[in-house]
């Protein structure tokens, strides 16, 4: 499992002390069950149940984990009629408002899409890799995929979230990116109180269990799940969160009647405090300038520095796929910079943009200072020394960068005139110039007698310091020969590459590591493949 990144990262004894001092020392953690509208029971279940207890029998869904105090789990035992509540259906509802008004709730985060019907999964699929990669920053291997038996497709993500701030705030961040990168994803997973399906459990419309699923796999791979997979409900909840979470250990209660656990052990089921995410004080490499908080000022001058760090962000990857690709001519006037209500701090870079149109076209910006937007992949391309450049952006969220000179910036930016210019005009005139404009979402290191082109770096940089399994496996290939890895490693190895590389750098890697047993066409035939299943944008050679 990996370690979370600084764009999300947490300090775990900033989320210890926050958790730990509203709270007391120990608690019961609970969930809602739900079951199928034609068993004997209501539909929700009218009580909390505690975690350690084994799953009801006909149980399909749970609701997120309710930390409920010893007073109020006595409050419940104490009762015979569940219904029996003053100013609420049951005692389990009354007991989730009470926890979500203090803070204690535990939300595992998942992603949702139900679009498998009229989209199938290579699309879907494609999505939640991208969240992996580019929204957690890991490999999306370290993540749980399942088929729910009946029209959609489910992440379970190594990650959780405490109280109704981080949740809203997930909820938003989420419809964000869903929105850059085109994805359907399901936002009502999102509210409160929100029941998610069981794994292993039976789909009543269609008598399909929810199994667990490949990251890469087709419809015939999850059609022969579907039918041929053994599979169960887990026993406990713990089992459960052991399939995500790198099988924590399953705490013992301190007493079967009031089954209390310290911070601790509820943060251990969760794979530890460090798995906790919040969009409140993160940490950053980005600073955020004090013009940020400044109001708009009234010279001319002054008036352009503040609107480069304050107005409206135009993003390079918003719109763009099925071949539209977004194009930017701009003249960075400071160097990157972060703001929380962006993409929960994502890397901006302050700008003077002469043109620009986004992936749909609409979306222009011409002749005014306003910041660029970058993902993580763009970042680490990104150069300070940078003068006047050219974005072209793809839906894979790795931009074409390159840096071109006053004269041919001028123009482009002229052909991206909002009403008389368009984004083909502008990669007509730049290819014309000798530019490598690419393909929809490539990235290039072409260099010529008058610019440079900054795109991927121009060979795979050592994984000296890996934070996620993908990346200790390209380390140990590295030191120890890749003879070392399985197959499946192998193909570990080439996807964590394809979503950081273009082609060339990933040829060249498996070349340097293989040596004189190095397979032009064995070699071809399987990096084709994967980098066809990694993105439709990574631009492979018709040959070796």
């Amino acid at each position: 499992m990996v370690e979370l990144t600084s764009e999300l990262q947490m300090k775990t004894d900033t989320i210890s002390s926050n958790f730990t001092n509203r709270l007391t020392t120990d608690y019961v953690p609970c969930l809602r069950y739900g079951f199928p509208e034609d068993s004997d029971n209501p539909r929700q279940d009218p009580r909390l149940r505690p975690i350690t207890e084994p799953i009801p029998k006909e149980a399909e869904t749970v609701s997120p984990v309710y930390l409920l105090t010893k007073d109020q789990f006595r409050r419940q035992a104490a009762l015979e009629n569940p219904y029996q509540v003053r100013g609420a259906n049951n005692i389990a509802k009354s007991l989730q408002d009470e926890c979500e008004d203090e803070d204690r709730v535990i939300y595992p985060l998942h992603v949702e899409s139900d679009k498998y019907i009229e989209r199938g999964p290579e699309p879907l699929l494609e999505w939640f890799r991208t969240f992996a990669i580019e929204f957690l920053e890991i490999d999306p291997q370290d993540c749980t995929y399942y088929h729910s038996g009946s029209r959609s497709i489910h992440l379970h993500a190594p990650y959780f979230l405490i109280g109704e701030k981080d949740r809203l705030q997930n909820k938003e961040e989420i419809q964000k990116f869903s929105n850059e990168i085109g994805a359907e994803f399901d936002f009502g997973l999102y509210d409160q109180k929100r029941q998610f399906r069981l794994p292993g459990v039976v789909h009543q419309k269609t008598g399909y269990r929810k199994v667990q699923i490949g990251p890469y796999w087709n419809e015939s791979q999850i059609i022969e799940g579907l039918t041929k997979t053994a599979t169960t409900t887990p026993r406990t909840y713990p089992d459960v969160l052991a399939t995500v979470y790198d099988h924590p250990p399953t705490p013992e209660c301190s007493t079967p009647l009031e089954p209390l656990l310290s911070t601790d052990e509820i943060f251990a089921l969760f794979g530890g405090p460090e798995r906790a995410i919040s969009f409140f004080d993160p940490e950053t490499n980005s600073k955020i300038p004090l013009v940020e908080q400044q109001i708009e000022p009234t010279t001319e001058e002054e008036i352009g520095r503040w609107r480069a760090y304050n107005d409206k962000e135009f993003s390079p990857y918003a719109k763009t796929g099925n071949g539209n690709r977004s194009v930017a001519v701009i003249k960075p006037v400071g160097g990157m910079f972060g703001r929380k209500n962006v993409r929960n701090g994502s890397t901006l870079i302050p700008a003077f943009f002469y043109g620009a149109k986004g992936g749909d076209g609409d979306f222009v910006k011409y002749r005014v200072h306003a910041p660029l937007q970058l993902s993580n992949i763009d970042r680490k391309k990104w150069d300070p020394e940078f003068n006047l450049v050219v974005v072209i952006g793809g839906r894979n969220r790795q931009s074409r960068i390159i840096e071109v000179d006053k004269m041919t910036a001028s123009i482009t930016g002229l052909l991206l005139h909002p009403e008389e210019g368009s984004r083909n005009e502008a990669l007509a005139y730049l290819k014309k110039q000798g530019y490598d404009v690419g393909s929809s979402g490539g990235t290039s290191t072409q260099t010529t007698n008058t610019a440079r082109t900054r795109g991927d770096y121009e060979q795979v940089l050592p994984a000296t310091d890996p934070r996620t399994n993908a990346g200790e496996l390209q380390r140990r290939a590295e030191q120890n020969g890749i003879e070392t890895l399985t197959h499946d490693e192998r193909i570990r190895v080439a996807c964590r590459l394809f979503s950081k590389y273009h082609w060339d750098p990933v040829w060249l890697w498996f070349k340097k590591q293989y040596g004189g047993e190095f397979k032009p066409d064995v070699a071809f035939t399987q990096l084709r493949s994967i980098a066809n299943w990694m993105s439709a944008d990574i631009s492979v050679p018709d040959h070796p």
